[in-house]
């Protein structure tokens, strides 16, 4: 689930038929003003690797050249999921993206049944799980029973064999990638399901890999997550709680807060009326819907906000959650059920989520829905055996990096794979979530480092947190009404005392929030709390842009593009400010 964005490929979709390998120049001007050598090719290989027939399944391929005269071995990029584009479709670079080129070419792809390799496996719609039963219900699991057969009949329909989408042809496609751009070895790149992709390589193309860096670390027997890792999440969580002074007032045991909730719901779920429609939140509704987000650092920012809301039986903004997440889901590509389902779980590993399910807080909700027997058995995709499973050993110099807020692949999936690489460095980035290369200028130093040869070792960085917490609401409630009553100063003395008071745990987003609300009927208002919350957040890059957006809409683009290049060198990982500055000829990068 990469956030790195990348260049967009104006192509039409190509006839599902083979043609020969070659690059071809792609426009190079970016949004941001940055100029880039890049090309595209489709890369034709076989859906079975071990069987003599033609090659019918086109991989999508971006390459961006390397700024330097001698390049090293090629960087690939392996997309996580499993499902994610390889190549996503915003005309953007990562300040890391644009970093690695100083080592050799930066290659991305969209892996089979994903982006826009052919054939597509995509299959329209939602989940459109019933919402006022059970998520853990026959009405569910029986809609889900329906959905797999309804995957299988649709690939059936476009002629595509569901068996050949496992991580083992995924595996040879990278080595048929490898081949035909001629290279003798790759640095492999794989975050959260890529590192299960690029460790799968190593074991089986171990004399190809220069380098092996890997974030979100999921190994090959570990598609099947343990349930015990949710309790260490909300329990890092609830040790941030009482680490602030004000949320800790607000929320003194947050843990607690956390169990009662799934306790009373466990009992008593709440039914809910929202746009037409009744919505049930019960315990499993709550950690499903937490177990799928648990990668996302604003969503794990506003933990304390929503079991807050949760504990004074209000779960009206919880619902807009759960909604999106779990009921209403797209269904994507079929790539992601086939692929997971193939890998699956070594005896050991089964027994050990058997054995933390009944005490874990979130119960099995992280490996759902393919703890649905049902719903596998419908779906019949193969299983890749133990032996595709066993421990990766090699002693190629490998990198891991790992978010200690990371609910989707934890800290202790890093741990363990790390105890068997025996030339390797892990990073851990406190504060951080699923993707820390998008959070730490420090972490992306490390990574260019790496790949430039240079050795790494394990060390700690850090990035704020930030939480979000229960008085959230009502501060934001109490600012809107001073506005509206006495004016926006009046607000602005308001927000400073809160910000001032110990007990009171006040986050960017109450003025970011305010400013927001007001922006349309208010913009002069709007201007004044931003302003004022820039100067009490002064780390804050939201608030920075929200600025230049102000100043440009009253025409003072000097003003704009200098709020703008603030907010673009406080989070340069965000690349809107870094866009809105080259449109005003401020410069790509501050």
């Amino acid at each position: 689930m990469i956030t790195v964005s990348l260049l967009v490929l104006q192509a039409a979709v190509a006839p599902l038929q083979a043609t020969p390998f070659a690059w071809s120049p792609v426009d190079g001007r970016l949004a941001t003003g940055d100029s880039i050598a890049a090309d595209t090719a489709r890369l034709w290989v076989k859906e079975h690797h071990d069987r003599d027939e033609p090659a019918r399944v086109g991989l999508k391929l971006l390459r961006l050249r390397a700024t330097t005269p001698a390049p090293g071995p090629p960087i690939v990029y392996l997309a996580g999921g499993p499902g994610s584009a390889g190549i996503p479709s915003q005309p953007l670079f990562s300040p890391l993206v644009l970093a690695l080129r100083e080592s050799g070419d930066v290659i991305f792809f969209d892996q089979r049944g994903t982006g826009r390799s052919l054939p597509s496996l995509v299959i329209p719609g939602t989940l459109n799980l019933p919402g006022d039963q059970p998520l853990r219900s026959a009405a569910t699991e029986a809609r889900l029973v329906t959905l797999a057969r309804a995957m299988r009949d649709s690939l059936a329909a476009r002629g595509v064999d569901p068996s050949a989408y496992t991580t083992i042809e995924s595996v040879e496609d990278l080595e048929a990638l490898r081949v035909a751009i001629g290279a003798e070895r790759l640095v492999v790149w794989g975050h959260s399901y890529g590192s299960h992709l690029a460790l799968a390589y190593l074991k089986r193309h171990p004399g190809r890999v220069a380098r092996l860096m890997i974030g979100g670390v999921n190994g090959t027997d570990q598609r099947w997550r343990p349930p015990a890792d949710g309790d260490v999440l909300l329990a890092r969580v609830d040790s941030a709680v009482r680490a602030d002074a004000g949320l800790r007032a607000a929320m003194p045991d947050f843990l607690g807060t956390v169990r009662r909730v799934m306790q009373r719901l466990q009992r008593e779920p709440i039914m809910v009326e929202q746009d037409g429609r009744r919505w049930l939140v019960g315990r499993d509704e709550v950690a499903t819907t937490i177990a799928i987000q648990s990668g996302d650092i604003e969503f794990i920012r506003r933990l304390p906000m929503l079991f807050a809301a949760l504990d004074r039986g209000n779960a009206e903004l919880f619902v807009r959650v759960m909604r999106q997440t779990v009921h209403e889901r797209p269904i994507g590509t079929a790539m992601t059920y086939y692929m997971t389902q193939a890998s699956g779980f070594s005896a050991a590993r089964a027994a050990r989520v058997a054995r933390e399910t009944p005490s874990a807080i979130l119960g099995n909700a992280i490996n759902w829905p393919f703890d649905v027997p049902a719903f596998t058995d419908a779906l019949a995709a193969p299983d890749l055996g133990d032996d595709f499973r066993a421990p990766v050993r090699s002693d190629v110099p490998a990198l891991l990096y790992s978010g200690t807020f990371d609910g989707r692949t934890s800290l202790g999936d890093a741990e363990e794979v790390r105890r068997v690489l025996p030339n390797v460095a892990l990073v851990i980035v406190d504060g951080a979530s699923h993707s820390p290369h998008t959070m730490s200028i420090e972490l992306m130093q490390v990574m260019r480092d790496f790949v430039a040869g240079r050795p790494a070792r394990s060390r700690h960085l850090s990035v704020p947190l930030d939480l979000r917490g229960p008085q959230e609401p009502r501060q934001i409630g109490e600012l809107m009404r001073l506005v509206n009553e006495r004016g926006a100063e009046a607000a602005i003395a308001r927000l400073r005392q809160l910000v001032a008071t110990p007990q009171e745990a006040v986050s960017s987003y109450v003025p970011g929030s305010v400013g927001v609300n007001l922006q349309s009927a208010r913009p002069a208002d709007a201007l004044a709390i931003w302003s004022a919350g820039a100067v009490l957040f002064p780390a804050s890059a939201f608030l920075e842009d929200r600025l230049g957006d102000a100043h440009l809409a009253r025409g003072d683009t000097a003003s704009a593009r200098d709020h703008f290049a603030r907010a673009a060198a406080l989070d340069p990982f965000t690349l809107g400010p870094l866009v809105k500055l080259a449109q005003l000829g401020g410069g790509a990068r501050p």
